[in-house]
């Protein structure tokens, strides 16, 4: 996560991360990171990482049936003309999100926009995990 928001530098921005470790299936690595790469982009243009004063925060955890959930919410510094709007619902970028999320991962993908930014909710199938060894799972 943290390299890829790398390479979309932000140094006026407060970038916050936040979860346990989690290892992902690597049939869900590829998807996930063009994901992040999608959401970073917008931001870097449109949202948080575009605005001095800005602020990223990716909080993530697996839920107990399993369940991966990531929470990517971006607040705006106050902007003359007010926050972004959202992006056209059929939009490429969305619809890279939504079939990513949803038809290639299995999982769920919401966003919503509102006056001090964008927060998206992803959550993912245990099956986009990879298992803990068992020295991991005793520890």
């Amino acid at each position: 996560m943290e390299s890829e928001l790398g390479r979309h530098p932000a140094p006026n921005t407060a970038l916050q991360l936040s979860g346990p470790p989690v290892m992902l299936a690597s049939v869900a690595t590829q998807p996930l990171a063009m994901v992040l790469h999608e959401l970073a982009s917008n931001a870097s243009r449109h949202g948080a990482l575009a605005q001095p004063g800005g602020t990223l925060t990716i909080d993530w955890n697996v839920a107990p049936a399993g369940w991966l959930e990531l929470v990517w919410a971006e607040s705006l510094a106050a902007a003359p003309d007010g926050p972004p709007p959202p992006p056209p619902p059929h939009s490429i970028g969305s619809r890279i999100l939504e079939t990513t999320v949803q038809d290639q991962l299995g999982g769920r993908i919401a966003r919503d926009w509102t006056s001090t930014g964008m927060r998206c909710a992803i959550r993912l199938p245990p099956s986009c995990l990879r298992p803990a060894a068992p020295a991991e799972a005793a520890a």
